[in-house]
């Protein structure tokens, strides 16, 4: 295709390609970009599909398609060129027109022009302009690292010339295994371990220690003449008592291992910081204890669960102490 001499030598035919670069990267931004007088540009989106011919399956891609009604001036172009040009927005405009008008001319002579990279304009008997898109648009973002893929075919010819064909399970067989599985998971009990969700242990073999507890309980009340004694250690008969008050203060260290934390930290120093900031808000004493390396602010030690974790309801009724949780540790005592 062979464009006329006084085309080439219009002076406004080098704008010609700067426009067509201006609706490219119009396009990248935009749905739609319209030349004046000519028609717009516009994106659709295309889903994927399957060609049985070609065995191939395309990705969902964006192509561009023209519209001839749509042919006034949004001044998205103009603007655009007028910014690029350092020109007046008229001027801009008037440079759109002659392109316009160049574009016009050679469909009369040459029956079809190539805009850029969008595709191919051709003029029917009618008189109207036809639009037939690139093969690929793969300047638009959307486009990028999008391929087809081949699928080869379910039936292939072994060596011998016998075709060889791949039976799959019908759909309903599938949709029943899964059905199957489902209810399996539905109504088959599921061990749990224990539901102690309010607070939390620092000593893991409390929970093997209760197991215990409660089997020797258990074998206790289906057989009373016999008992357990509850220390297995051996003691003399030489050994002497101790005192009653040190038995009792150490009775004492050990009830109340139940803690009520409200906040933990990794520093003594932010720990004793929020610590005062709570008291005056709250206005009431806390105390920091230091447990594996961690800091810890307590509001109240308890000797039994039952009785910290009705505690702890009462405690989470105040606004800062909404996120307060029950420790157990035997190895800290608040002094």
């Amino acid at each position: 295709m062979t464009i006329p001499l006084y085309i080439i030598f219009n002076p406004y035919f080098c704008v010609v390609e700067t426009i067509i670069a201006h609706i490219e990267s119009l396009l990248t931004e935009h749905d739609c970009v319209i030349v004046p007088g000519l028609g717009a540009f516009i994106l659709n989106d295309v889903s994927a599909a399957w060609e049985e011919n070609n065995q191939k399956l395309s990705a969902p891609h964006r192509v561009v398609y023209f519209n001839q009604t749509l042919r006034h001036d949004d001044g998205l172009l103009t603007e655009t060129l007028r910014i690029a040009k350092q020109i007046t927005y008229r001027k801009a405009n008037r440079l759109i027109a002659n392109a316009v008008t160049i574009w016009q001319q050679q469909l009369e002579e040459l029956q079809q022009i190539t805009i850029g990279r969008l595709g191919t304009l051709t003029l029917n008997e009618k008189h109207q302009i036809e639009f037939l898109p690139a093969r690929s648009f793969d300047f638009l973002p959307d486009n990028i690292g999008i391929y087809s893929v081949r699928v080869p075919s379910y039936r292939s010819q072994s060596k011998d010339g016998r075709q060889l064909v791949l039976h799959l399970p019908h759909i309903s067989k599938l949709m029943a295994a899964a059905a199957a599985i489902l209810i399996l998971f539905l109504f088959v009990p599921t061990g749990q371990f224990h539901s102690d969700d309010n607070y939390a242990k620092m000593n893991p073999l409390d929970y093997f220690t209760n197991q215990f507890s409660h089997r020797q309980s258990q074998a206790n009340s289906e057989n009373p003449s016999s008992t357990v004694a509850p220390n297995l250690s051996v003691t003399s008969k030489e050994t002497q008592p101790e005192p009653v008050a040190h038995n009792e203060q150490a009775a004492k260290s050990i009830e109340k291992n139940w803690y009520l934390v409200v906040a933990t930290f990794q520093t003594e120093l932010q720990a004793k910081k929020s610590a005062n900031m709570l008291q005056q808000q709250e206005a009431m004493p806390l105390s920091v204890i230091k447990q594996h390396n961690l800091f810890r602010i307590v509001a109240q030690s308890f000797s039994t669960k039952e009785v910290a974790l009705a505690a702890l309801k009462n405690l989470r009724k105040h606004p800062s102490f909404e996120t307060a949780w029950v420790v157990y540790d035997h190895t800290t005592q608040i002094k």
